[in-house]
């Protein structure tokens, strides 16, 4: 089952990015809930910022968006370390762009 909630996190965070995508294609306005946000960006990005607007985040981790004085990452991967396995809690999360010191 933990591999399944870290496929599920990654599916999520792309349906969430693939729709700001379009929407933003389309001159659409969308801003998807801040929860749904938080939650699944804690599994697959799990040195993303933590403390910053829910949304603005799986942008960054992503790639697409700059964030609080950070720039925009030219590089990004997903991390489908599981749970428990040698990974930082999320309240313990670094503050800088995937482990840079």
């Amino acid at each position: 089952m933990r591999l399944a909630g870290g496929f599920a996190a990654t599916g999520s965070v792309e349906a969430l990015v693939r729709t700001q995508d379009l929407t933003r294609g389309f001159g659409l306005a969308w801003n998807p809930p801040a929860d749904l946000c938080a939650r699944v960006l804690a599994r697959p990005f799990p040195n993303a910022r933590a403390g910053t607007e829910p949304w603005l985040a799986p942008l960054w981790a992503t790639g697409r968006a700059g964030l609080d004085g950070l720039p925009r990452l030219s590089t990004w991967r997903w991390d489908g370390t599981p749970p428990g396995a040698g990974r930082a809690a999320p309240e313990t999360r670094m503050r800088v762009p995937h482990g840079r010191p």
